[in-house]
Formats: structure tokens, C-alpha cells, sequence
């Protein structure tokens, strides 16, 4: 899903951070919580869209998301490492002794009683010493992609000179507590 963007910078490459959560982006890299990609509006894994399956003379298939009540309904955010996620939860994670309450929701620990809006997270893992090559191969033809693509990059992996895995954990929270992260991001930075 294509959102509308900002322009920032992030040690000293240009990226495109969702306008939504710009300013939140932009407050992690400022307490030096790093972050490699991030959605304004995601599907959580706990999303109950279902799929609809195109399937092609070739044997190919396309999937088209069939949209629920909770679909593009959490922020996501994939952290650089363990330590930099491990920072944003010391300063967002403010103890209280209220159930049901924030704290809770970022726990997990609310998961029954209000299912969609408990943090999860889950952790990407990558292989740094793979090498990878980019293949073209060609588009299957559909309605539902632009009449300019002809071939797709594909990267593949070519061996592997020495394992060097990182470990990269992706949040998913509800948008409608964006307000909050961004009120204890900004405390912190005072």
C-alpha cells in the first residue's frame, strides 16, 4: 500500500518515511534508536483479511487482499537490532499499576480482552554474509500491475562467504497509539 511520504535524512542517505509517522521516525533516530523500515498503516500477522487467488494459464497465481475491519489498522516499525527496540521500550514503557492500561497493551498482556490493540512483535532475521544477485524475470501480465513493468528484480541468494546473522525485530501497534509513542519520544528528548 502506497501511503503519502516525507523526505528525511538518516545517516546521510535520503529515505522516504510515511507522512503519518514522520515526526516519530524522525524522534527515534534523534535518541539514536535505529530503525531499517517502517509502515504508517499495516496489517498486523494477527490481521483476519482473507485472499483472493488469481491463477494464470502459466500456472502463476496473484493474491489480492481482501480487506477486514482491521486491516491497515497498526503502525509498523522494524528496528535496526535487539538493543535500539530495547531502548524504544525503556523510554515508551512507563509502568502503571492499572489494568487494561498501556502498559498492558505493550506486554501483551491484554491480548483476550482487547486483542487489537496489544503490541506484538516479531523478529526478521538476516544473513549479512550471503552474497545476492538480482535476476529480471518476467511480469505475468495483469490487470492489477502498471502497463510499464515488463520484468521484476529477484534477488537470489549465490553462497555465502561466512555467516553473519542480524537479528531485526519488527513491532506492530495499534495507529491509534501513535499519539502516545510520539508524547513519550518528545518527554524524552526534553
Amino acid at each position: 500500500m502506497s501511503h503519502s511520504y516525507k523526505w528525511l535524512v538518516y545517516k546521510g542517505n535520503k529515505v522516504r518515511i510515511d507522512r503519518e509517522i514522520a515526526s516519530l521516525i524522525s524522534n527515534l533516530w534523534e535518541l539514536g534508536i535505529g530503525t531499517t523500515n517502517s509502515c504508517q498503516a499495516s496489517c498486523s500477522y494477527k490481521c483476519d483479511h482473507k485472499w483472493k487467488i488469481f491463477k494464470y494459464k502459466d500456472g502463476s497465481e496473484l493474491f489480492k487482499k481482501i480487506k477486514s475491519r482491521y486491516c491497515h489498522d497498526q503502525v509498523w516499525i522494524c528496528f535496526d537490532g535487539a538493543r535500539s527496540y530495547e531502548k524504544f521500550l525503556n523510554v515508551v514503557a512507563v509502568y502503571e499499576d492499572k489494568p487494561g492500561g498501556m502498559y498492558e497493551h505493550i506486554q501483551g498482556h491484554t491480548i483476550k480482552s482487547h486483542p487489537h490493540n496489544v503490541w506484538t512483535v516479531t523478529t526478521y532475521i538476516e544473513n549479512t554474509g550471503i552474497i545476492l544477485r538480482e535476476e529480471r524475470q518476467p511480469v505475468v501480465k495483469s490487470d492489477n500491475l502498471p502497463k510499464h513493468r515488463k520484468t521484476v528484480g529477484v534477488y537470489v541468494e549465490d553462497g555465502c562467504k561466512k555467516n553473519n546473522f542480524k537479528i531485526m525485530p519488527q513491532l506492530h501497534f495499534p495507529r491509534k497509539h501513535i499519539s502516545y509513542v510520539e508524547q513519550k519520544l518528545k518527554e524524552a528528548l526534553q
